[in-house]
């Protein structure tokens, strides 16, 4: 069975009226979830040791969200928090760790979390993003002598996540993404540096592009890029925006595309991460496409 993680907790992050990265979308995810015909492990969301999330953001970056949480102040112009902020942000975290510690230990989840992550560079937050919830799951799946691969599919590029690991080999970060689009960057020449030269792959695809364009680009560049990196998990990064009815995206992906590529990611884990794999949810703004969507994405990403 999949684990997921549909918490309630998640939905305590108030982003305002109007606000498209709002509550609803969890309460989206869980409905789905629920009425499904899949079977599911279902687990509460969990916290998270500072030791862990300060191996990615530096202390003085943590107290700066705490601070502003406490006080109901934006990050950024669109990053709007509240009182309970903070502590969900942690939850979020902490969530992550726990799914891919039970990952590690032959079961696989997902979890709709909230605030989402790859946009939290190290000491930034943007993007509708706090914490970085990803890249703290990586950096613990390396410091337990893992090769983490992180696939970030999403209509905006996971900035956050690549600044992080930009100029480290011990994590492979592969993107397909919208491009010329927030928050700019992402282009394929950004490959890392120094001992992270070619540990980055960006996949910029134009507005408009459907599987038509994104397949070609897996099975040419994507595929032999993590082949050649070897991971021995696979944590994945998922925005529901990439889809064609999503309000904030102009990707054209279609609900049996995000289930081709399901399949595709995960029979490269079966073949090459002993089918370990981690998916934490970033973006996607239409709660009907999540409502519908997210089960069977899940369950063919995860299933064993």
């Amino acid at each position: 069975m999949v684990v997921v993680v549909c918490d309630s907790v998640f939905e305590e992050h108030h982003t305002g009226s109007g606000h498209p990265e709002s509550p609803a979308r969890v309460r989206a995810v869980r409905e789905g979830v629920e009425e499904s015909d899949k079977t599911w492990t279902y687990h509460e969301a969990q916290g998270c040791s500072m030791e862990k999330l300060i191996a990615v953001h530096p202390p003085h970056y943590v107290e700066q969200v705490r601070r502003f949480s406490s006080a109901g102040r934006s990050l950024a112009e669109d990053t709007t928090l509240c009182k309970n902020s903070y502590d969900v942000a942690l939850k979020a975290v902490g969530t992550a760790l726990m799914l891919g510690d039970m990952a590690c230990r032959g079961q696989n989840g997902f979890a709709a979390l909230r605030p989402p992550g790859h946009h939290a560079c190290s000491e930034k937050g943007m993007g509708f993003c706090l914490f970085n919830n990803i890249a703290v799951l990586a950096e613990d799946m390396v410091s337990r002598g893992l090769r983490p691969a992180v696939v970030d599919i999403d209509v905006h590029h996971g900035n956050g996540t690549q600044e992080i690991f930009y100029d480290r080999g011990d994590l492979f970060y592969l993107s397909f993404h919208q491009h010329p689009f927030y928050p700019g960057g992402g282009v394929e020449s950004e490959r890392g540096q120094a001992d992270g030269e070619g540990a980055t792959l960006n996949l910029p695809l134009p507005a408009g592009s459907g599987w038509n364009i994104l397949e070609p680009l897996w099975q040419a560049k994507a595929l032999p890029a993590l082949e050649e990196f070897a991971p021995d998990i696979l944590l994945v990064s998922v925005g529901f925006d990439a889809h064609r009815d999503d309000p904030l995206g102009g990707l054209k992906l279609s609900d049996n595309d995000f289930l081709e590529l399901a399949s595709g990611l995960r029979m490269f884990a079966e073949e090459h991460c002993e089918n370990r794999v981690v998916a934490l949810l970033e973006g996607g703004y239409n709660t009907d496409t999540l409502r519908r969507l997210v089960p069977g994405f899940v369950y063919e990403l995860c299933r064993k």
